[in-house]
């Protein structure tokens, strides 16, 4: 009877001290996988920062290439303007020339 009566009080105890090795245990788990996740999360960090700086540098070199894109636009517009104004004066010298040699030719030829 002493036995049955010191074992139900002792049964407890180790409940106890299982439960208390296994908390342990548990703890210990956690704190390694909590002591991972912040590594990961400072590298995710890291990868966030060097991404975003290079998004700023990206931003600075596309905004030099549209603005090189710009001033090339306006450098054809340009180009244009004085293919037309070129052509304008040969169509003029053209005039010209034949009017020259129309007055070689006599007034006759200028009626013509």
């Amino acid at each position: 009877a002493a036995v049955e009566r010191a074992s139900k009080p002792c049964g407890f105890l180790v409940r106890w001290c299982l439960c208390m090795v296994q908390e342990f245990i548990l703890l210990r788990t956690l704190h390694a996988e909590c002591k991972e996740l912040k590594a990961l999360a400072a590298a995710a960090l890291s990868e966030a920062h060097t991404c975003t700086e290079a998004a700023a540098s990206l931003a600075t070199q596309l905004q030099g290439a549209r603005s090189e894109r710009d001033a090339v636009r306006s450098r054809v517009q340009g180009l244009r303007q004085q293919a037309m104004e070129a052509e304008q004066a040969l169509e003029n010298l053209l005039k010209l020339q034949r009017l020259r040699e129309a007055s070689r030719d006599g007034p006759a030829a200028l009626a013509a």
